[in-house]
């Protein structure tokens, strides 16, 4: 349950970074009775609980990737078609250590950069083009840098910049405005900071700990900026979700888990 800042601080820098970015050394597995074991999630009761982790390394992820590569992805690349793939960093990464065969010692250092942010807040991905012969073996571009065969598109400096602000999430002193989550509300999708919803959580509660579900929906109507708000039904469905004690009120924690624990709101 603890974010990126909170973990450096309390286990330091280089552990963080060696749970994270490591091929295959996961952190200390979840307890079952936390609110972030993703069977006490509604978004995952269709699953088996024998199938859902407790912790997870990049090894891990890999494995689960790999199959839809093989189903999916494979055949559309042999039939000659371009294949956009949108995903999350660590399954990008276990990907490209697929692609370029990268050791699982370098893998640690390989960085996927998030573009900048639009005025909505909303992160823009940094493309990475690949090429690949009638093997599906990579084609080195030119640009490319090592351990990867493939090139960013957009500008070396910024880019390099952007690779470097990932590696900077496992540091304690810069993490907080760097820890991003994906969130849905309502019609349109943002990607939020800790200290984005920081910020908007202190602004309605002011020097309360917690609040209620009227405050929730102000809160979650100043971090969506002009998207279509979500009904009042919707919120308390939100709300009822995290609010396990059932006493009406939730803090900033649930509040964060509360926008961050399901993919889409609204169809």
């Amino acid at each position: 349950g603890l974010n990126k800042k909170e973990t450096a601080a309390k286990y330091g820098d280089e552990q963080v970074k060696r749970w994270r970015r490591s091929y295959d050394v996961p952190p200390p597995p979840v307890e079952k009775d936390s609110p972030y074991y993703p069977g006490n999630n509604p978004q995952y009761y269709h699953i088996r609980e024998e199938e859902l982790p407790l912790s997870e390394c990049l090894k891990d992820t890999l494995e689960r990737t790999l199959p839809y590569w093989e189903s999916d992805i494979v055949p559309a690349l042999t039939k000659g078609k371009t294949v956009l793939v949108a995903a999350h960093g660590n399954s990008i990464r276990g990907i490209l250590k697929h692609l370029d065969a990268i050791p699982d010692e370098a893998v640690t250092e390989l960085e996927i950069p998030t573009g900048p942010r639009t005025p909505a807040r909303r992160h823009l991905g940094v493309p990475l083009v690949y090429q690949l012969d009638a093997s599906l073996k990579p084609i080195a571009a030119e640009g490319a840098v090592a351990p990867l065969s493939g090139v960013f598109l957009g500008n070396a400096d910024e880019i390099a910049a952007a690779r470097k602000a990932v590696a900077d999430q496992t540091k304690a002193a810069e993490a907080a405005e760097a820890e991003v989550q994906f969130a849905c509300m309502g019609s349109g999708c943002l990607l939020l900071s800790s200290g984005d919803m920081r910020r908007a959580f202190d602004a309605v509660a002011g020097d309360a700990a917690d609040i209620s579900t009227g405050e929730l929906k102000t809160i979650l109507e100043r971090l969506s900026e002009g998207e279509e708000a979500l009904r009042d039904a919707e919120v308390n469905e939100i709300f009822e979700m995290v609010d396990r004690n059932g006493d009406g009120r939730i803090d900033f924690e649930e509040v964060v888990q509360a926008i961050t624990a399901r993919p889409v709101w609204r169809s």
